[in-house]
């Protein structure tokens, strides 16, 4: 019977060590909750940050504009520009803008 040397435990030992060692990088990088899904996740939260952004000033955009629905001058002055409204006791001059000097 041959007894085993230290020195094949040691080999041993290493390759168990370096083979433990790569799968957990493996698994690490590309497991359910490896880096590739953090760094996904990093891009998704960089973006909704973005959009949430953009949301929060159309809704601030939004507000002010509900505000401004309220006066009765710019109710006034949006049926005019707009819709073309004119009170009825009122001159409308329409001019060809075709012809000029």
């Amino acid at each position: 019977m041959k007894l085993v040397e230290k020195r094949d435990y040691n080999f041993l030992f290493y390759w168990l060590a370096v083979f433990i060692f790569v799968g957990f990088l493996v698994f690490t990088v590309t497991g359910r909750d490896g880096l590739i899904r953090l760094i996904q996740l990093k891009h998704l939260k960089q973006e909704l940050a973005a959009k949430n952004e953009a949301l929060l000033r159309t809704n601030i955009a939004l507000r002010q504009e509900q505000k401004n629905l309220k006066d009765l001058r710019v109710i006034e002055y949006l049926a005019r520009k707009s819709l073309g409204l004119v009170y009825p006791d009122e001159t409308v001059f329409v001019f060809d803008k075709g012809i000029g000097p």
